[in-house]
């Protein structure tokens, strides 16, 4: 690969992982409001967490991109069968998880889309760039914040009053 691909590549793969990372962010922030509004104020407290740091990564992750020209890139979208982290997220979400499940939700979903987006672009040319560096130290923060956090109990998800919709 030349030195123009091997930019553009990289280039690219800041620029989708800005996209990523500023959705995700949103969509922790919104998950840290339904919980609340679910009395899950535990649960709450840690996606609003992981919320500020996606907002951070992406803070670094435009530093990173300060000197590209971002303009010039099209949007970053999915193919049919892929999920975008967002809808990974919704879809395994419940009312009743705890501060070890949104980590842990948080730490598949950053390394199901670290993978997507190194499928897409190729970075065997610099595998040690600094935007590869800041993800995998990401990576091992929610790795570290997960082995603090009390594993759940079994039948964590039971509820024995769930909620009834009125008709």
């Amino acid at each position: 690969m030349n030195s123009t691909a091997t930019a553009h590549s990289h280039t690219a793969l800041i620029s989708g992982s800005i996209t990523l990372k500023a959705e995700m962010a949103e969509c922790y922030a919104e998950l840290a409001e339904q919980l609340e509004n679910c009395n899950n104020s535990d649960a709450a407290t840690t996606f609003l967490l992981l919320a500020q740091h996606q907002q951070q990564h992406v803070q670094e992750l435009e530093i990173l991109a300060a000197d590209l020209d971002l303009s010039q890139l099209s949007p970053l979208t999915f193919n049919v069968d892929q999920e975008s982290p967002a809808d990974d997220i919704n879809a395994n979400s419940h009312y009743l998880m705890t501060p070890y499940h949104a980590v842990e939700l948080a730490l598949n979903v950053e390394q199901r889309t670290l993978k997507a987006l190194h499928s897409r672009i190729d970075m065997e040319n610099n595998p040690h760039s600094p935007h590869q560096q800041e993800h995998a130290h990401h990576i091992q923060t929610l790795r570290q914040l997960l082995s603090t956090l009390p594993q759940p109990e079994n039948h964590w998800d039971e509820d024995l009053d769930p909620p009834n919709l009125d008709d």
